[in-house]
């Protein structure tokens, strides 16, 4: 009984990890899909001022988005860590300096 009770439940998780694969085939196919509308809507755009704006604003997206998931990184290691001394309980011990927005832009 014990032995086919684990043999269920190895065989649920390769089905589990087998629609895992799958999910993420599904995503690439999203990003080639967004790939091609954006390739679409440039070839729409004839300013090269337009285009560059455009890059430009990608660019600066992208290096946003990094930065977000750093930061979000450097929080959660610090609430990892748990009550010790770190630098979220040194800096957002005040009230004024509790808030989301400021935990937020100090990590």
């Amino acid at each position: 009984f014990i032995l086919s009770r684990s043999g269920q439940n190895m065989s649920f998780l390769r089905i589990g990890k087998t629609l895992s694969r799958g999910m993420r085939v599904f995503r690439l196919l999203r990003i080639i899909k967004l790939h091609s509308i954006v390739t679409s809507f440039m070839d729409l755009i004839r300013s090269e001022y337009a285009r560059t704006i455009i890059n430009v604003v990608a660019q600066l997206a992208v290096i946003i988005l990094v930065n977000h998931f750093t930061a979000c990184g450097w929080y959660a290691i610090a609430q990892i860590e748990g009550p010790m001394t770190n630098w979220c309980s040194t800096f957002f011990v005040d009230e004024e300096h509790n808030s989301f927005g400021y935990r937020y832009g100090t990590s």
